[in-house]
């Protein structure tokens, strides 16, 4: 697994935005699944709606919170 690269989340971020609007039809889950296209079957990743994975980013930044309090 790569290590993160300094500065590169604002690039990610404006990248998938350009890319998702060519898609919009595409869950994030999916579009990145398509990209990726990974050498193993990801079928429950692919399937995840976004309000899902929101729900989840909001929960993990959570307990980010929760652990730093600590």
């Amino acid at each position: 697994m790569s290590q993160v690269e300094p500065n590169s989340a604002k690039e990610l971020l404006e990248t998938i935005e350009k890319v998702w609007a060519k898609y919009p039809d595409l869950r994030l889950t999916q579009l990145l699944v398509n990209v990726i296209k990974p050498s193993e079957s990801c079928s429950e990743i692919y399937y995840v709606e976004d309000s899902k994975l929101v729900k989840l980013l909001n929960e993990l930044a959570a307990e980010e919170l929760e652990t730093s309090d600590v």
